[in-house]
C-alpha cells in the first residue's frame, strides 16, 4: 500500500461495561454492540417551560461530568451556544434520529467514500462523537459542549481497507483528504478527527490539511490510546509548521483530573496539545438508557465544541485565534508550564471566556489605552459609599489581545473599603514609652520620647517581613520649647497614631494617616497659633519600596472665650493614591490623584466641674484628575459631638463616662465623570461613546453612637470599656447596623 493510501486506525479505548465499541491498540477494535444499562435514576421528562439556556444545575449538564470539568456553564452564562457554527465530524457517520441530535445535522451531511451513498454506518462511534459536540438542550439525554452548533457529518470509513492484522483500519488517507476538502467547501469552521494511526498520512492528506488551514478551518484530533509518549497521526501534525495553529492534539483526562492511562501523552506536540475529559463519559441516550464511553476519541469533541463556542461568541476572531486561546488559557496540570505529559494543560472555558493578555479600553479618538486594575488591595474610601457601583454608570467594553470585545463594569475594579469597627481603636499591643529630658539650657527645653513593644522578638526569630507581615508599632518624638514657641517632630511605623496638637486632629488629618509629622506652636496669652505638616509613606502590597502617599499642611488658630476654647483650622491635602483615603495604585489606568482644601472648627466647654462637652465640624472640597475618571467639585463633611462626665456626678462607681455621636467623613455633593464606550446591542455593532456623570454622594449616611466607661484601679492601672453601634455603616443605605465592643487594661510601671 502506498504512503498516500495508508489506512488510519479508529481511535477508541478498551471496552467498558457500557461502551458500544471495544478493543484497544491504536484506538481500534471491534465495532459490535455492547449491552446497554438503564439510567438510574430515570431521565426526567422535558421541562414544561425550558430555561433560555443550560446552567450548572440543569439535569442534562449534570448527567456527564465533562461539562463541569471544563466550566462550560461560564461560557453558557455569557450567551455562547455554538449557534451558527458548523462542525464537521469526519467519522463513521452520524445518526440524525438520535434524540439529542434531532435537528442538529446539516443537510450537506454525506458519505464521502465512492458511490456508496450511505451517510450513516452501523458503528455508532461518529454519532457519539457528534452528541458530545452538539447534543441539544431539550430536557432529556445529555448536553453537547456546543449544544446549538450544526454537525456536518462526513462518513469516511471504508471496510475495503481492513486487513487480517488490522480489522479496524477503516479509514483511508485519500478519503480523509477528500473529506477535509468537502468540509471546507461546505463552510465548516471546525473539524473533528477522532481517529489515528502510527505513521504520517501522506502527501494527499497533508495537502488537504494545508488547504483547510489556509481557509481558516481548524482541526481537533484525538491523540490516540496506546499509552505512548507521543500522539499518533494526524494529531502529531499539531506542531508541524505548515499547519501551526490550525491543528490541536487532544489527550483524555479522567474524572480525577489526571491523564488516562491509555491516553497518548503530549510528547513532541507539547506546544499544540491540550487535555480534555474523555474517560467514562455519558452519551448517546435514548428515552430509557445511555452509553458510557472512554477514549481520546471523546476528548477531541470536547475541544471541537469549545472551539465552536469561541467562534460563535467572538465572531471577529479566526480559527487559529480560537485554538491559541484554548492553548493559552489551559489550566496548568502536572509539572509547571508546558510539559510532555499534559502539553499546555487542561481545557478551561472559564479562562478562555475571560480577557487574555492586556485589556485595552477604546477611546473616543479611535485609540485605546491599556486597562490596569486599581492594584492589589485597591479600595475606594468609605466617604463615597457605593456611589460608583450604583446604577452601572461605569459599564463599558474592553478588548483583549485577540481584539475580543468584553463587557465590563470599571466599578468592579474599585472595591469599597473594608468596613471599620464602630469602636475604632489602636491595635492592642503591650508597649513601653521612655521620655528623656533635662534641665533647661539657656531657656531651651529638650525632650525625646520613644515607644516600642515590650516583648521584642527572640534572638533566633526571623525578622518580620516588610512585604507580608505587620510591622511592630514604634514611634519616636523629639520636642523643643523656647519661651512661647515649641517645635516637635514625630515618626512612626506599624500604624502608630500621630500625636495630636493642642487642637486635636480633624477628619482630614486623620484620613491622611501620616507616619511623619512636624508641629509648631506659638502661644500668646489667650491665643495660640499652630502649624503642622505631615506625610505618609505606605508600602505597596507585596512590595518593599515605599510609595509617596498623602501630604498635608494646616494652620490652626485657638482662643479662649470665657469658659470655652474655640479653634479654626485651614489646610490642603494632596493624595496621589486616591481621594479621601482611597488606594488606587499609581500608574494604573484607574489612578485618581486628588487635592483637597479643607477647614475645620471645634468647640470645647466645661460648664461645671466634672463635666465637659466637645463639638467639631470639618468640611473639604476635593478635585481629582485621573486618566479615565475625574472627580469634580466634591464637597465632603464630618462632625462629632461628645460629652464626658465624672462618674461621681451620676453616682456610678467609675472614674469617667463618655458619650459620642459622630458622622464619619462623607461626600455631600459632587460627581465622577468619564467618557466611555457604550455597550453595543450586537457584538459587531460600531462603538459609540457617551459622557457618564455619576453622583459621588452615597445613598446612606453613617452615624456612630459610642458609650465609654473608664475606671482607675489604683494610681498606675486603668480599665476601660467601650461599646458602639454604626447605623448605615459605610454610608450604605441598605447596610445593617454594625455593633462593636472594646475593652482595654492599661498599666504603667
Amino acid at each position: 500500500m502506498s504512503r498516500r493510501n495508508r489506512p488510519v486506525i479508529l481511535a477508541l479505548a478498551a471496552t467498558l461495561p457500557l461502551v458500544a465499541c471495544g478493543g484497544g491498540g491504536g484506538g481500534g477494535g471491534g465495532s459490535g454492540p455492547a449491552p446497554t444499562v438503564a439510567v438510574t435514576p430515570p431521565i426526567p421528562p422535558p421541562a414544561p417551560v425550558p430555561p433560555p439556556g443550560p446552567t450548572a444545575g440543569s439535569a442534562e449538564y449534570q448527567r456527564s461530568w465533562g461539562l463541569a470539568a471544563i466550566h462550560a456553564d461560564v461560557a453558557y452564562g455569557k450567551g455562547a451556544s455554538g449557534q451558527g457554527v458548523t462542525v464537521a465530524v469526519i467519522d463513521t457517520g452520524v445518526d440524525g434520529s438520535q434524540p439529542d441530535l434531532v435537528g442538529a445535522l446539516s443537510a450537506d451531511s454525506t458519505d464521502i467514500v465512492g458511490s456508496r451513498g450511505v451517510p450513516t454506518g452501523t458503528d455508532r462511534h461518529g454519532t457519539r462523537v457528534a452528541d458530545i459536540i452538539a447534543g441539544r438542550f431539550n430536557g432529556a439525554g445529555t448536553l453537547g459542549v456546543a449544544y446549538s452548533s450544526t454537525i456536518l457529518s462526513i462518513r469516511a470509513d471504508d471496510s475495503s481497507h481492513a486487513t487480517t492484522d488490522c480489522p479496524d483500519c477503516v479509514f483511508g488517507s485519500t478519503d480523509l483528504a477528500r473529506a477535509l476538502d468537502y468540509a471546507v467547501t461546505k463552510g465548516a469552521k471546525v473539524v473533528n478527527l477522532s481517529l489515528g494511526g502510527d505513521a504520517p498520512l501522506g502527501a494527499s492528506f497533508e495537502a488537504a490539511l494545508v488547504r483547510a488551514a489556509a481557509a481558516g478551518t481548524v482541526v481537533a484530533v484525538a491523540a490516540g490510546n496506546e499509552s505512548a509518549a507521543d500522539p499518533s497521526w494526524p494529531a502529531r501534525y499539531a506542531t508541524d509548521s505548515r499547519f501551526a495553529g490550525a491543528v490541536i492534539a487532544v489527550g483524555a483526562l479522567t474524572q480525577a483530573g489526571v491523564l488516562a492511562d491509555y491516553s497518548n501523552k503530549a510528547g513532541v506536540t507539547a506546544n499544540g496539545y491540550i487535555a480534555a475529559p474523555g474517560d467514562k463519559l455519558t452519551t448517546d441516550c435514548t428515552s430509557t438508557e445511555c452509553w458510557e464511553v472512554s477514549g481520546t476519541s471523546f476528548a477531541a469533541p470536547q475541544v471541537a465544541g469549545a472551539l465552536a463556542l469561541l467562534l460563535q461568541a467572538f465572531p471577529n476572531i479566526s480559527g487559529r485565534d480560537a485554538v491559541d486561546i484554548l492553548l493559552r488559557t489551559a489550566a496548568d496540570t502536572g509539572p509547571t508550564g508546558t510539559d510532555t505529559t499534559y502539553g499546555r494543560g487542561a481545557l478551561d472555558l472559564a479562562r478562555a471566556f475571560a480577557p487574555v493578555g492586556t485589556s485595552s479600553l477604546p477611546t473616543a479618538d479611535g485609540g485605546a489605552v491599556a486597562l490596569t486594575g486599581a492594584g492589589l488591595g485597591g479600595s475606594v474610601a468609605t466617604a463615597f459609599g457605593a456611589a460608583l457601583q450604583r446604577g452601572g454608570g461605569l459599564r463599558t467594553v474592553i478588548h483583549d489581545d485577540y481584539n475580543r470585545l468584553f463587557q465590563v463594569n470599571l466599578a468592579n475594579g474599585l472595591p469599597g473599603e473594608r468596613q471599620r469597627s464602630p469602636t475604632p481603636a489602636s491595635p492592642v499591643q503591650a508597649s513601653t514609652q521612655v521620655v528623656l529630658g533635662g534641665p533647661a539650657l539657656g531657656g531651651l527645653n529638650l525632650a525625646v520620647s520613644v515607644e516600642a513593644p515590650v516583648f521584642e522578638a527572640r534572638p533566633n526569630d526571623p525578622a518580620p517581613s516588610l512585604a507580608f507581615g505587620p510591622q511592630s508599632m514604634r514611634s519616636v518624638r523629639m520636642q523643643a520649647a523656647y519661651g512661647r514657641f515649641s517645635l516637635s517632630t514625630w515618626q512612626g511605623q506599624g500604624g502608630a497614631a500621630a500625636p495630636a496638637g493642642l487642637a486635636g486632629r480633624d477628619a482630614f488629618q486623620r484620613i491622611a494617616q501620616p507616619d511623619r509629622t512636624t508641629q509648631g506652636t506659638l502661644s500668646l496669652s489667650r491665643f495660640a497659633l499652630l502649624a503642622e505638616q505631615g506625610s505618609a509613606h505606605p508600602r505597596q502590597p507585596l512590595q518593599l519600596t515605599e510609595l509617596e502617599g498623602s501630604r498635608y499642611a494646616s494652620a490652626t488658630g485657638m482662643t479662649r472665650i470665657g469658659g470655652a476654647v474655640v479653634s479654626l483650622t485651614g489646610g490642603a491635602l494632596d493624595e496621589p493614591l486616591g481621594p479621601l483615603g482611597s488606594y488606587l495604585a499609581p500608574g494604573s489606568s484607574l489612578a485618581l490623584p486628588a487635592r483637597t482644601r479643607f477647614g475645620a472648627a471645634s468647640l470645647d466647654l466645661a460648664p461645671r466641674p466634672g463635666l465637659w462637652l466637645h463639638a467639631e465640624f470639618a468640611v473639604g472640597r476635593t478635585v481629582a484628575d485621573g486618566g479615565l475618571i475625574d472627580l469634580d467639585k466634591a464637597v465632603s463633611s464630618a462632625w462629632r459631638l461628645s460629652a464626658g462626665a465624672d462618674c461621681r456626678l451620676v453616682g456610678w462607681g467609675c472614674s469617667r463616662l463618655t458619650l459620642e455621636l459622630a458622622q464619619p467623613l462623607r461626600i455631600e455633593r459632587g460627581r465622577f465623570q468619564a467618557v466611555l464606550a457604550d455597550v453595543p446591542l450586537a457584538y459587531d455593532d460600531p462603538l459609540t461613546f457617551s459622557t457618564r456623570r455619576i453622583s459621588a454622594a452615597p445613598d446612606g449616611r453613617e452615624l456612630d453612637l459610642n458609650l465609654g466607661m473608664e475606671r482607675a484601679l489604683g494610681p498606675l492601672r486603668t480599665f476601660s470599656a467601650r461599646a458602639g453601634v454604626a447605623f448605615q455603616p459605610g454610608h450604605r443605605a441598605d447596610a445593617d447596623p454594625a455593633l462593636g465592643v472594646l475593652a482595654a487594661w492599661r498599666s504603667r510601671f
